[in-house]
């Protein structure tokens, strides 16, 4: 049972999306009860995540929609609100912005030539390269149209496919799989 008054349990959360995945800042960790953070710990340790105590936060190493979010805390019977969603500076989108530099100046960064993005992120670890080639990583087709092509369920839509299926693949697959982006926009197609 979710105690939703109890000042011990109820997490208030701050979230911050990064490269790969999500911080959460616990805005009111010292009126937190030990089990509590406990089972915080415990849920961004079994998603390849980090808790830091002294900085009074933890992560995860999956995106999700803080409805997503909420349902899993939810299951998990913590009792969260989230005070605030933002982005850090290296995840803010400069696709419509324009490069100010080198023979693409002046061209906006969702322009540039994929191969000269890499070959910039790789001789200069320029981070709107890497924020741009990872944008156009996560571009995926209508979930709801696509097919599972894996698996005991290959040849049905994602969205058809059992929710424990789905979150089996989230388990298993690296982030930056196709197969656990289209599986992580069926579990918020399910959720939503």
């Amino acid at each position: 049972m979710v105690l939703k008054n109890n000042k011990m349990n109820q997490v208030q959360l701050e979230i911050k999306e990064n490269i790969d995945g999500i911080d959460f800042i616990m805005k009111n960790f010292n009126d937190l009860g030990h089990l509590t953070i406990k089972k915080l710990e415990e849920f961004s340790l079994k998603r390849n995540g980090y808790f830091r105590y002294d900085l009074k936060q933890f992560g995860i190493k999956i995106k999700l929609n803080n409805k997503h979010i909420l349902k899993i805390f939810e299951f998990l019977e913590i009792d969260v609100i989230i005070l605030e969603s933002s982005k850090t500076m290296e995840n803010l989108s400069i696709s419509n912005e324009r490069v100010d530099f080198g023979k693409h100046k002046g061209c906006m960064w969702k322009d540039i030539p994929l191969d000269y993005l890499k070959w910039l992120y790789k001789t200069n670890e320029n981070k709107y390269a890497y924020e741009e080639i990872k944008r156009r990583e996560n571009i995926l087709p209508n979930v709801k149209d696509e097919v599972i092509k894996i698996g005991e369920y290959r040849g049905r839509k994602w969205v058809d496919v059992p929710i424990d299926y789905l979150e089996w693949i989230l388990s298993t697959f690296e982030s930056h799989n196709k197969n656990y982006k289209l599986a992580k926009m069926a579990v918020n197609e399910y959720y939503d």
